[in-house]
């Protein structure tokens, strides 16, 4: 996924956009904090009228994360358990 700086210098809407919001702050229309309330407005009122289509998305991304934090639960137990290992292969050779 591409970065806000990298859609801002390789998409020319993304860029519009930003260019806008950046003129109503500047012109002292409205202020960041503003701008970030009418951005989180727009996506529920999109949410609202266009959420049950997103839900499977949602759901998806539910199960992504999830299966994701399994993984990674999953592989830091081995990393402890090798850690382990190796602490008591450490221990058993400095008794010698």
């Amino acid at each position: 996924m591409k970065s806000p700086k990298e859609k801002y210098e390789n998409d020319p809407d993304y860029r519009k956009v930003v260019d806008i919001l950046e003129s109503l702050v500047h012109d002292g229309k409205f202020t960041p904090s503003e701008i970030r309330e009418m951005a989180t407005l727009a996506s529920i009122h999109n949410e609202m009228r266009y959420g049950f289509q997103h839900y499977a998305q949602t759901v998806n991304v539910q199960v992504a994360f999830k299966i994701l934090e399994e993984w990674k639960v999953e592989n830091y137990k081995k990393a402890q358990d090798r850690q382990a290992r190796e602490e008591a292969k450490a221990k058993a050779k400095d008794k010698k």
